[in-house]
C-alpha cells in the first residue's frame, strides 16, 4: 500500500520536478514551440510550489530560473524584470543566501540586462 503525501511533501514533489523538467528544457540543442511553453509554465509551477513550501532563498532561485527561461525564449524584457527581482531578493535576505545565490543572481542580471540593451540601476 502506497503511503499518502502531504500536501506540503506534494508541493516540494511538484517543485522539485518542475525544476529539473526546466534544467532538461534550457539543455536541450533544439525545442518545438510547445517545448518552449512547456518551459516557461514549469518554470512558473516550480516558484509556485516553492513559494508554498519554501524559504525566500528558494523564491530567489525561482526568480533565478523564470529569467533564464525567459532569456533562452529571447524575451529581454521579462528577462530583465525576473532578474531584478532575483537580486533585489538576494540583497534583502543576504544572510539566507549561499555564495552561488548571490553569484548566479549577479549573473542572470547582467546578462539579463545585457540582453535588454540597458543597465539599470535598481
Amino acid at each position: 500500500m502506497q503511503q499518502e503525501q502531504t500536501l506540503a511533501e506534494m508541493h516540494r514533489t511538484f517543485a522539485r520536478n518542475t525544476n529539473s523538467r526546466v534544467w532538461q528544457l534550457l539543455e536541450a540543442p533544439h525545442r518545438s514551440a510547445r517545448e518552449d511553453d512547456e518551459l516557461l509554465y514549469a518554470a512558473y509551477a516550480s516558484c509556485y510550489h516553492w513559494l508554498q513550501v519554501g524559504t525566500r532563498v528558494h523564491q530567489q532561485r525561482g526568480e533565478y530560473l523564470i529569467a533564464r527561461a525567459y532569456m533562452s525564449l529571447n524575451n529581454a524584457v521579462q528577462a530583465l524584470d525576473h532578474a531584478t527581482t532575483c537580486l533585489q531578493l538576494t540583497e534583502q535576505c543576504q544572510a539566507e543566501m549561499q555564495d552561488f545565490d548571490r553569484a548566479f543572481a549577479y549573473e542572470i542580471y547582467a546578462r539579463a540586462a545585457a540582453m535588454n540593451g540597458t543597465w539599470t540601476k535598481l
